[in-house]
Protein backbone atom coordinates (compact mmCIF):
# COMPACT_ATOMS: atom_id res chain seq x y z
CA UNK A 1 0.00 0.00 0.00
CA UNK A 2 1.39 2.93 -0.85
CA UNK A 3 0.61 6.42 1.18
CA UNK A 4 -0.54 9.88 -0.84
CA UNK A 5 2.05 12.39 -0.68
CA UNK A 6 1.70 14.22 3.01
CA UNK A 7 1.52 17.97 3.61
CA UNK A 8 4.63 19.85 3.54
CA UNK A 9 5.78 21.93 6.60
CA UNK A 10 4.46 25.14 4.74
CA UNK A 11 1.06 23.92 3.86
CA UNK A 12 -2.27 22.59 4.61
CA UNK A 13 -4.78 20.16 3.11
CA UNK A 14 -8.13 20.72 2.79
CA UNK A 15 -10.96 17.71 1.73
CA UNK A 16 -14.64 18.05 1.22
CA UNK A 17 -17.03 15.48 1.42
CA UNK A 18 -20.72 15.04 0.58
CA UNK A 19 -22.47 13.01 3.68
CA UNK A 20 -25.59 11.89 2.01
CA UNK A 21 -24.08 9.34 -0.80
CA UNK A 22 -25.97 6.16 -2.19
CA UNK A 23 -26.29 3.15 -0.01
CA UNK A 24 -23.25 1.57 -1.70
CA UNK A 25 -21.04 4.66 -0.68
CA UNK A 26 -22.44 4.58 2.71
CA UNK A 27 -21.71 0.65 2.68
CA UNK A 28 -18.39 0.86 2.10
CA UNK A 29 -17.60 4.51 4.56
CA UNK A 30 -19.36 2.11 7.39
CA UNK A 31 -17.07 -0.77 7.06
CA UNK A 32 -13.97 -0.04 8.95
CA UNK A 33 -16.12 1.93 11.72
CA UNK A 34 -15.00 0.85 15.33
CA UNK A 35 -17.45 -0.92 17.46
CA UNK A 36 -17.60 2.38 19.29
CA UNK A 37 -18.39 4.51 16.42
CA UNK A 38 -21.37 1.73 15.22
CA UNK A 39 -22.66 2.50 18.44
CA UNK A 40 -22.79 6.30 18.15
CA UNK A 41 -24.42 5.62 14.69
CA UNK A 42 -26.71 3.67 16.34
CA UNK A 43 -28.04 5.98 19.36
CA UNK A 44 -28.95 8.89 16.67
CA UNK A 45 -32.77 9.54 16.89
CA UNK A 46 -32.78 10.25 13.11
CA UNK A 47 -31.60 7.36 10.95
CA UNK A 48 -30.41 10.83 8.24
CA UNK A 49 -28.42 11.82 11.91
CA UNK A 50 -26.88 8.64 12.42
CA UNK A 51 -25.57 7.94 8.68
CA UNK A 52 -24.29 10.85 7.79
CA UNK A 53 -22.24 10.55 11.13
CA UNK A 54 -21.23 7.13 9.48
CA UNK A 55 -20.42 8.75 6.49
CA UNK A 56 -18.09 11.59 8.23
CA UNK A 57 -16.31 9.09 10.26
CA UNK A 58 -15.73 7.00 7.55
CA UNK A 59 -14.09 9.49 5.50
CA UNK A 60 -11.52 10.60 7.92
CA UNK A 61 -10.75 7.02 8.06
CA UNK A 62 -10.03 6.49 4.65
CA UNK A 63 -8.36 10.05 4.04
CA UNK A 64 -5.95 9.35 6.99
CA UNK A 65 -5.39 5.76 6.17
CA UNK A 66 -4.69 6.88 2.39
CA UNK A 67 -1.60 9.37 3.95
CA UNK A 68 -0.54 6.85 6.21
CA UNK A 69 -0.72 3.90 3.79
CA UNK A 70 -2.73 1.29 6.59
CA UNK A 71 -5.98 -0.27 6.82
CA UNK A 72 -8.52 2.18 7.59
CA UNK A 73 -10.15 -0.35 10.18
CA UNK A 74 -6.86 0.11 12.05
CA UNK A 75 -6.71 3.79 13.35
CA UNK A 76 -7.38 4.13 16.80
CA UNK A 77 -8.38 7.43 17.53
CA UNK A 78 -8.62 9.53 20.92
CA UNK A 79 -8.34 13.07 22.51
CA UNK A 80 -5.02 15.04 23.33
CA UNK A 81 -5.51 17.14 26.80
CA UNK A 82 -7.35 19.11 25.18
CA UNK A 83 -10.27 17.57 23.78
CA UNK A 84 -9.15 17.57 20.20
CA UNK A 85 -9.37 14.44 17.99
CA UNK A 86 -5.86 12.65 17.07
CA UNK A 87 -4.18 8.78 16.72
CA UNK A 88 -3.45 6.77 19.58
CA UNK A 89 -2.59 4.16 16.61
CA UNK A 90 -0.12 4.85 14.48
CA UNK A 91 1.69 7.02 16.44
CA UNK A 92 2.28 10.02 13.70
CA UNK A 93 4.08 12.64 15.59
CA UNK A 94 3.79 15.03 12.81
CA UNK A 95 -0.06 14.40 11.80
CA UNK A 96 -2.45 17.18 12.60
CA UNK A 97 -6.00 17.00 11.43
CA UNK A 98 -9.06 18.37 12.20
CA UNK A 99 -12.85 17.92 11.08
CA UNK A 100 -16.35 19.76 10.80
CA UNK A 101 -19.61 19.43 9.49
CA UNK A 102 -22.61 21.45 8.59
CA UNK A 103 -26.07 20.26 7.17
CA UNK A 104 -24.67 17.83 3.98
CA UNK A 105 -20.95 18.26 3.84
CA UNK A 106 -17.97 17.88 6.17
CA UNK A 107 -14.51 19.27 5.74
CA UNK A 108 -11.46 17.89 6.74
CA UNK A 109 -8.03 19.78 7.23
CA UNK A 110 -4.48 17.91 7.58
CA UNK A 111 -1.60 19.74 8.36
CA UNK A 112 2.40 18.93 9.22
CA UNK A 113 3.84 19.35 12.85
CA UNK A 114 0.96 22.44 13.24
CA UNK A 115 -2.19 23.06 15.08
CA UNK A 116 -5.17 23.01 12.65
CA UNK A 117 -8.62 23.72 12.93
CA UNK A 118 -11.25 23.89 10.73
CA UNK A 119 -15.28 25.39 10.19
CA UNK A 120 -17.76 24.93 7.50
CA UNK A 121 -21.48 26.42 8.10
CA UNK A 122 -24.41 25.94 5.77
CA UNK A 123 -25.40 29.76 5.11
CA UNK A 124 -28.32 29.82 6.61
CA UNK A 125 -31.19 33.66 6.01
CA UNK A 126 -32.62 32.49 9.49
CA UNK A 127 -29.85 32.03 11.34
CA UNK A 128 -29.61 34.50 14.27
CA UNK A 129 -26.15 36.29 13.40
CA UNK A 130 -27.09 39.65 14.79
CA UNK A 131 -27.69 38.03 17.82
CA UNK A 132 -24.62 35.98 17.77
CA UNK A 133 -22.07 39.05 16.65
CA UNK A 134 -23.26 41.01 19.62
CA UNK A 135 -22.17 38.24 21.45
CA UNK A 136 -18.84 36.68 20.22
CA UNK A 137 -17.86 39.68 17.73
CA UNK A 138 -15.72 42.71 19.23
CA UNK A 139 -17.52 46.17 18.26
CA UNK A 140 -15.04 46.82 15.70
CA UNK A 141 -16.26 43.88 14.06
CA UNK A 142 -20.03 44.23 14.49
CA UNK A 143 -19.58 47.78 12.83
CA UNK A 144 -18.30 46.37 9.75
CA UNK A 145 -21.12 43.99 9.78
CA UNK A 146 -23.49 46.86 10.51
CA UNK A 147 -22.41 48.86 7.50
CA UNK A 148 -23.11 46.15 4.78
CA UNK A 149 -25.99 45.48 3.13
CA UNK A 150 -28.19 42.15 4.55
CA UNK A 151 -27.21 40.42 1.80
CA UNK A 152 -23.52 40.68 2.47
CA UNK A 153 -23.53 41.55 5.76
CA UNK A 154 -24.62 37.49 5.73
CA UNK A 155 -22.10 36.68 3.55
CA UNK A 156 -19.17 38.34 5.86
CA UNK A 157 -21.15 37.09 8.89
CA UNK A 158 -20.39 33.26 8.46
CA UNK A 159 -16.87 33.97 6.52
CA UNK A 160 -16.06 35.73 10.25
CA UNK A 161 -17.78 33.07 12.02
CA UNK A 162 -15.89 30.69 10.84
CA UNK A 163 -12.60 31.90 11.07
CA UNK A 164 -13.61 32.35 14.26
CA UNK A 165 -14.79 29.00 15.28
CA UNK A 166 -12.36 27.32 12.83
CA UNK A 167 -9.51 29.25 15.44
CA UNK A 168 -11.01 28.29 18.54
CA UNK A 169 -10.98 24.76 17.23
CA UNK A 170 -7.48 25.06 16.38
CA UNK A 171 -6.52 26.10 20.04
CA UNK A 172 -8.66 23.54 21.22
CA UNK A 173 -10.98 25.86 23.61
CA UNK A 174 -14.56 26.15 23.38
CA UNK A 175 -16.85 29.00 22.56
CA UNK A 176 -17.04 30.33 26.22
CA UNK A 177 -13.08 30.24 26.72
CA UNK A 178 -10.74 32.70 26.10
CA UNK A 179 -7.91 31.07 23.77
CA UNK A 180 -4.40 30.87 25.35
CA UNK A 181 -1.77 31.84 22.38
CA UNK A 182 -1.00 34.34 20.19
CA UNK A 183 -3.56 35.23 17.64
CA UNK A 184 -0.47 36.75 15.40
CA UNK A 185 1.04 32.85 15.01
CA UNK A 186 -1.71 31.79 13.47
CA UNK A 187 -2.84 32.15 10.01
CA UNK A 188 -6.84 32.35 9.35
CA UNK A 189 -8.21 31.86 5.65
CA UNK A 190 -11.36 31.12 3.92
CA UNK A 191 -11.90 28.15 0.97
CA UNK A 192 -14.49 27.19 -1.17
CA UNK A 193 -16.42 24.31 0.39
CA UNK A 194 -19.26 24.10 -1.86
CA UNK A 195 -22.22 27.03 -2.98
CA UNK A 196 -24.38 27.66 -0.55
CA UNK A 197 -21.65 27.10 2.20
CA UNK A 198 -18.66 28.88 4.44
CA UNK A 199 -15.31 27.35 5.62
CA UNK A 200 -12.51 28.61 7.01
CA UNK A 201 -9.56 27.31 8.52
CA UNK A 202 -6.91 28.00 11.29
CA UNK A 203 -3.46 27.24 10.97
CA UNK A 204 -0.55 27.32 13.38
CA UNK A 205 2.43 30.00 11.80
CA UNK A 206 2.75 32.41 8.94
CA UNK A 207 3.10 31.82 5.61
CA UNK A 208 1.28 28.48 4.82
CA UNK A 209 -0.17 27.63 2.22
CA UNK A 210 -3.78 27.52 2.32
CA UNK A 211 -5.60 25.85 -0.77
CA UNK A 212 -8.63 28.45 -1.48
CA UNK A 213 -10.49 25.14 -2.81
CA UNK A 214 -11.03 22.02 -0.50
CA UNK A 215 -10.50 18.56 -2.83
CA UNK A 216 -13.08 16.37 -3.16
CA UNK A 217 -12.94 13.03 -1.11
CA UNK A 218 -14.64 11.38 -3.66
CA UNK A 219 -11.43 11.17 -5.68
CA UNK A 220 -9.98 8.84 -2.99
CA UNK A 221 -12.76 5.89 -3.82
Amino acid sequence: MTARTSPARDEVHLWRAVLDTSPATGDWLERPLSADERERVRRYRAESDGARFACRRGWLRHLLADYLAVDPADLDFTQDARGKPCLRWPDVPWLRFNLSHSAGVAVFAIARSRDVGVDVEEVRRDFPFDAVARRFFSTDEQRALQALSTEDRIQAFFIMWTQKEAYWKGMGVGLSEDPVGDHDQWQLASFDAGEGFAASVAVEGVDVRVPATAQSLAAIM
